[in-house]
């Protein structure tokens, strides 16, 4: 399980090259499931919290929630 707070990132003069590095495939993977239902990402979602369950072998194992500007998904 890992816990982002994007807001305070987004709030460091560094942050474009933080978000290099955290924007896994994973994390990259769940801000594409995000912006169908009209959220933006870099916008909208100022806490992210993702979860893995056994081997990460597909989506099947990922788990996310963020929190924001919109509803928790």
């Amino acid at each position: 399980m890992a816990f982002t707070n994007l807001a305070t990132l987004r709030s460091l003069p560094i942050y474009p090259q933080i978000r290099q590095r955290i924007l896994n495939r994973q994390l990259h993977a769940f801000e594409d499931f995000l912006r169908p239902m009209g959220i933006e990402p870099e916008k909208d979602i100022d806490e992210v919290m993702l979860g893995w369950r056994g081997e990460v072998v597909g989506p099947a194992g990922f788990l996310g929630m963020a929190a924001g500007a919109s509803n928790p998904l």
